[in-house]
């Protein structure tokens, strides 16, 4: 709890600063502009994802063992990286050759060197991780927040278009190595392992790498398909859509793994009492992350009309959609947490697998049946199933009942639905002002009794430990 309320508070502050960012470019910057620097980002983060070759989690899994891999670890990832940025430097004519665009080679360069730049503050955030030092990282997430969002506003008013979203990944990459390794206080000279140590350690990194490919297209392979398929245009608009959904969901996950995977482990040798903590995080988790995302598909269409004076209008259906389908928002990353916490990288391999290929199978049907709404449908049906598919892996790797398992997640999930649909009702039926501003606030008045008196009587253990996680916040704050 202590480690997620720091996390969540430095979460916050950045996300506000997201936010702002986004706003300013939603303003200054065209839907081309934005298609562009996705698809650019799309290929990046496909090698980014494979960066450090995963060392950070095995640190991370085997905690107490740190300083004695760190310097081989070391090593081991400056080789890497520096060939995924090589491999991502000579790919880079090519995706502008197959997308018709010379402003993606300079794009995708620019943000290929975020990948060595930040080979040594990826490793030691995984050790600011394992001393439980939340309160370092949470800092960072400030920091970090400032930099990058600071950055893209101000290239963005220099004029630098799709450029200003790049510019910044570079600069976060290289704040992150100064922060960490004046934090950390380790020594970082790099060796190459003894045969005994490297042997091990390439075979669970291949696993990883191969559960991180997957990762990456998870992530950003909607975007390629969507991109090489539809108009530009609609691309931006869903990338609009889709971005301002998910700096909600960071807000509430960005901190969790940090915290749920160095926590679980610690708790390998007592399965009873990690399951146990498993299911009350999950239970927890679900509350807050469908209270907010079903809040936002509320009001998300006065506010975004109001924010944005209607140009970004066309991205309301992909927020609201995107926003009620976010079963896999919970799933993933608790259920993640766990396998990587008792070492089950196959596990994990497969179930990104099997999520990349639905993201990107269901974002090619969407675009093959034509529309924004029809991409936006297509993938959250696929939010869904895969979510289901997690409650189940997660159900078989555990001694809980499936009911109880289902029952965690899909209480809340149902609190959050019935206060949706009560507040659209209400704000139909009595409909008090037409002014965008004011119709938000009545929606997320009416939202907010709805849901706060359904979730008290469905559960009542997890609404008070979120309560007391809000009380946590505001002493903290």
């Amino acid at each position: 709890m202590h480690g997620v309320t720091w996390l969540f508070l430095a979460n916050v502050s950045a996300r506000l600063m997201g936010f702002a960012a986004l706003y300013v470019t939603g303003l200054l910057l065209s839907k081309t502009d934005f298609a562009l620097y996705a698809i650019a980002f799309a290929y990046s983060e496909l090698l980014g994802y494979l960066k450090n070759g995963g060392m950070q989690k095995i640190l991370l899994q085997r905690g107490r063992s740190f300083g004695m891999l760190f310097p081989a670890v070391l090593g081991i990832s400056w080789m890497i990286n520096l060939f995924w940025f090589l491999l991502l430097v000579v790919m880079a004519p090519v995706i502008a050759n197959i997308y018709g665009s010379d402003q993606l080679l300079t794009l995708v360069a620019v943000i290929a060197i975020a990948i060595p730049a930040e080979t040594i503050g990826a490793l030691l955030q995984a050790k600011l991780a394992i001393d439980l030092r939340f309160g370092v990282l949470a800092r960072l997430s400030v920091y970090v927040a400032l930099v990058r969002n600071g950055g893209i506003i101000a290239f963005a008013f220099l004029g630098f278009g799709p450029m200003s979203l790049a510019i910044p990944i570079v600069l976060i990459s290289l704040f992150t190595t100064i922060y960490t390794y004046c934090m950390a206080g380790v020594r970082c000279r790099p060796i190459w392992p003894r045969r005994l140590l490297l042997k091990p350690l390439a075979r669970q990194s291949a696993w990883i790498m191969f559960g991180m490919i997957a990762l990456a297209l998870g992530a950003n392979g909607d975007y390629m398909v969507i991109g090489a398929l539809a108009e530009k245009v609609t691309l931006g608009e869903y990338f609009f859509g889709f971005q301002l959904t998910v700096a909600i969901y960071a807000t509430l996950t960005a901190g969790l793994s940090q915290v749920l995977i160095p926590s679980f482990a610690s708790m390998n040798a007592n399965r009873n009492r990690q399951e146990y903590a498993f299911i009350r995080a999950l239970e927890m988790s679900s509350l807050l992350i469908f209270g907010v995302s079903f809040a936002m598909a509320a009001f998300a269409e006065p506010l975004i009309h109001w924010v944005w004076s209607g140009k970004w209008d066309a991205a309301i259906p992909v927020v609201q959609i995107l926003a009620v389908t976010a079963l896999m928002r919970v799933t993933f990353p608790m259920g993640r947490s766990l396998l990587e916490a008792r070492g089950q990288w196959r596990a994990v391999a497969a179930l990104s697998w099997c999520q990349a290929i639905g993201l990107i199978t269901s974002a090619a049907l969407g675009a093959w049946m034509g529309g924004l709404v029809a991409i936006a449908l297509s993938v959250g049906i696929y939010n869904i199933l895969m979510g289901l598919i997690h409650l189940i892996v997660i159900q078989r790797v555990i001694s809980l009942s499936i009911g109880k398992v289902m029952w965690s997640v899909f209480g809340p999930y149902t609190v959050a639905a019935l206060a949706l649909s009560g507040s659209w009702l209400l704000n139909h039926y009595l409909r008090i002002s037409v002014h965008p501003l004011l119709e938000t606030t009545i929606i997320a008045g009416y939202y907010s009794i709805i849901f706060v008196a359904f979730a008290w009587i469905v559960n009542r253990s997890a609404f008070r430990e979120c309560l007391s996680f809000i009380k946590k916040l505001g002493n903290n704050r």
